[in-house]
């Protein structure tokens, strides 16, 4: 966009921050720009950020640039790959090696939420094609990064430029309400690089950058019986990379533009000048001719212009970078800000050069830090406030975790500092400054407000418990003890009260120990995810708190039932902490449709992913109908040994392309049927029946059964009638519509069916699952006309 100086400034203005680093929010801070034109954001989309947009009540659509300010390529040493010849090395690799670097952050930071953000992006825009301008700024890798998405993005309706920025090149920014000038920093590249020139999806003689230009690429996409490339793709094929890509560290110097000067009426009338007509054309900068003709300039009446606002957004988070960030040339070309965002580690916050730069920058500027330690604060107040009323039902089946706390606003303020919150706005204009947001309630405000709000809760809670109490549930079966937490049960993308689909099953196992020279049993479990959304990790945060490790430590399988975002876009975020806590000789074996493993093979090129580690067994190879080839077998059977399973099999679900339902059946005689997303399905009925439990969506209410039929989902009543067909011991209904955010109306009055209905962090044991039936009336009640009161 050209630069213009006849644009005119906007006084009042502000920015609001909608996440910062916290258990279930990116380490960058996420900064929304408000102008009454258009939106900006500043810093990163992670995973939880369109989350946090609906949160705060602002329009996705009005957003129409995003500056990140973290990217290159962080790699491992050696090569890994998903692919069979690998099956061999991942029962003992070798040690998970880094390039040097001290990086606390990295892409998946910077944009993880980028796949949702820009599918929901896409739905919400209400402008006709070609009238949705959105432009990503940010590192050269946006455009492979983007490439990698190609099996499960679309952009019909949002127009997307992309602006790379290297080292060497980043161009300044205008429009009609800011200038942005990137200040751009990189860590210099150490270590051997992994060489991709191989790589059948890239070139092998053109390795130079074809990606720091603003133009989307189609590039050719050989078809083979695996293929899915999603219509209107923004790209088929990745574009190539560069063999030396180091990470950069990109800060921003906004602008607002400056404010016409005071118009001097009584140097106007003293000029000649007494046309109300003339004093407007000045006025707008326009020259004129007076009657004795001579010609008035809009100098001549029009005092100097008022400089606009300015603020940095500063993002370092290494010391060793700081001497490179303070000697680049546009920090002492720019105006003195009022407002300095720092999104750095705290060594760099604390540094003296640092904080003598700071200083030297402006003395009066209000100083936000956004840590890179996690804070404690709730960034969904109504799911948080839904589970603290959940929690007062049954606190076994809905667990408080650490889904709420006090905000205490003085904490916030240090020596000339203010730690950064969400909702925490800076006001620009005449009197510039921070807004706090109002603190938060603790549980016991909260629960004080739920009963003052809702008096016949309590008596209801007190019935259920009663009922309960007095249940007769039998231990005896097999898989009794099998526990399902339901992450996230909302569909398509999240909701005020749901997030996107994920569930949390714990597996109990045996082991022999001794301790003290006395035998005896040591509990611990094999835990697996059924499908991976966006937010599942931070879900899991929230739930497990400090024992978080322990259960991702635990974790041996994921099972992802389609390539739909909304139900697999959170597994890089739970694969990049398994990481980093499990041994280097343990592995993690991972289900998916065949585009799955090209998204992670793509994505570890960017990224640091030691992919060697995991055991990737594609969905299509377990079909009932198909015969395992050799290599696909040795996984197979290497899957059932390490999770104690007799069998495991899929078959097609009545949904889109490459989606699949499943059973796996463990030794002990237990079976979970899991559908993903699909219209009820013979197949599905037959690998499933006997069922211990049947994990089944049921997106939509009864009476929208032609929609439910055109989007290939369930209803209520016919995940119902699946369960019963199977003769299943219990079902849990989830992946609700946002249409329904709080309580589904499913009749559950009739059914012989154990039924359960998802809440996000709801736990039930499999012999507990009757209980909930016993919760209808008290829901009921609860979820009665937004009977839940916002943290």
């Amino acid at each position: 966009m050209s630069k213009n100086p006849t644009f005119r400034a906007t006084k009042n203005f502000h920015l609001q921050f909608l996440t910062v680093n916290s258990r279930d929010t990116s380490v960058i801070p996420c900064v929304h720009l408000f102008f009454d034109s258009k939106r900006y954001i500043f810093g990163s989309i992670g995973e939880g950020c369109q989350r946090a947009i609906l949160s705060q009540q602002l329009k996705l659509s009005k957003i129409k640039d995003v500056f990140l300010c973290h990217g290159g390529r962080v790699l491992l040493e050696s090569p890994s790959s998903l692919s069979s010849s690998s099956v061999s090395s991942v029962s003992s690799p070798g040690p998970l090696t880094n390039t040097e670097s001290n990086s606390k952050v990295d892409w998946w930071d910077s944009c993880g939420g980028l796949i949702g953000f820009l599918l929901s992006m896409n739905d919400a825009c209400d402008l006709p094609q070609g009238e949705n301008p959105f432009t990503l700024h940010g590192p050269s890798e946006i455009h492979y990064y983007m490439s990698c998405m190609r099996h499960f993005t679309y952009h019909t309706n949002v127009d997307l430029t992309i602006q790379g920025y290297t080292a060497s090149s980043a161009p300044e920014y205008v429009d009609e309400n800011i200038r942005v000038t990137p200040v751009v920093i990189s860590l210099p590249s150490s270590g051997r690089k992994r060489k991709y020139s191989d790589s059948p999806a890239l070139s092998s003689t053109d390795t130079t950058s074809a990606t720091s230009d603003s133009t989307p690429h189609w590039f050719t996409h050989s078809s083979n019986d695996t293929a899915f490339v999603v219509d209107n793709a923004l790209y088929n094929t990745p574009p190539p990379l560069e063999e030396q890509s180091p990470q950069i560290f990109i800060s921003y110097i906004v602008q607002s533009h400056p404010s016409p000067g005071k118009f001097d009426a009584k140097k106007a009338k003293s000029l000649g000048i007494t046309k109300g007509v003339d004093c407007g054309k000045l006025a707008k900068g326009e020259s004129i001719t007076l009657d004795n003709g001579s010609t008035v300039y809009p100098d001549d009446v029009i005092g100097s212009p008022v400089p606009g606002s300015t603020f940095f957004f500063i993002h370092c988070t290494h010391e060793s970078l700081i001497d490179n960030l303070i000697q680049q040339p546009q920090w002492s070309t720019a105006p003195e800000p009022v407002c300095i965002i720092h999104s750095v580690s705290d060594e760099v916050f604390n540094n003296q050069k640092y904080k003598q730069w700071i200083t030297s920058l402006s003395t009066k500027a209000s100083n936000i830090l956004s840590p890179t330690k996690a804070i404690e604060t709730v960034n969904y107040p109504r799911s948080a406030s839904a589970i603290t009323a959940l929690n007062m039902l049954d606190d076994s089946s809905f667990p408080l975790g650490k889904n709420c706390h006090q905000g205490n606003l003085d904490s916030l303020k240090r020596d000339g500092f203010v730690i950064a919150c969400p909702k925490m706005k800076f006001m620009f204009g005449k009197n510039p400054g921070i807004e706090y947001p109002e603190a938060g309630m603790d549980v016991s405000q909260l629960r004080n407000n739920i009963s003052e709000e809702k008096p016949d809760y309590k008596g209801l809670v007190t019935k259920s418990q009663l009922l309960n109490s007095s249940l007769n549930l039998p231990k005896d079966f097999a898989g009794s003890e099998i526990q399902f937490c339901t992450l996230g049960t909302g569909s398509a993308m999240p909701s005020l009260y749901r997030n996107v689909s994920s569930n949390f099953v714990k597996i109990p196992k045996r082991t022999s120990g001794r301790d003290n020279d006395s035998a005896k049993v040591v509990s611990s479990t094999n835990n697996i995810l059924l499908d991976c959304g966006e937010g599942t990790l931070g879900r899991l945060a929230r739930q497990y708190g400090d024992s978080l490790n322990d259960e991702i430590s635990s974790l041996k399988w994921i099972y992802i039932s389609h390539m739909h975002a909304d139900h697999h876009a959170g597994v890089i975020g739970v694969l990049k902490l398994w990481f980093s806590i499990s041994s280097t000789s343990s592995k993690l074996f991972l289900c998916g449709p065949p585009q799955f493993e090209s998204w992670l093979e793509d994505y570890s090129k960017l990224d640091k992913l030691d992919l060697s580690r995991i055991v990737f067994l594609s969905n299509s190879a377990v079909r009932r109908d198909r015969s395992l080839t050799d290599a696909d077998q040795i996984k197979y059977r290497m899957l059932l040994q390490e999770l104690d399973f007799a069998s495991f099999e899929t078959v097609a679900a009545v949904h889109c392309p490459f989606s699949y339902c499943t059973q796996f059946t463990g030794n002990e005689g237990w079976k979970i049927a899991y559908s993903g997303d699909t219209r009820p399905s013979e197949e599905f009925i037959e690998i499933g029946t006997g069922a211990t439990v049947v994990i089944h969506e049921a997106t939509l209410e009864d009476s929208m059964q032609e929609i439910a039929v055109r989007k290939q989902h369930s209803t209520y009543s016919e995940a119902l009638r699946v369960g019963q067909r199977m003769n299943a011991k219990s079902i849990i209904l989830t992946h609700f519509s946002q249409r329904y955010p709080k309580l589904p109306e499913v009749n559950l009055t009739d059914q012989q069916l154990n039924v359960a209905l998802a809440f996000d962090g709801m736990c039930f044991k499999a012999y507990e699952i009757p209980k909930f039936r016993n919760y209808i009336e008290p829901l009921a009640h609860l979820f009665t006309d937004d009977g839940v009161t916002d943290c």
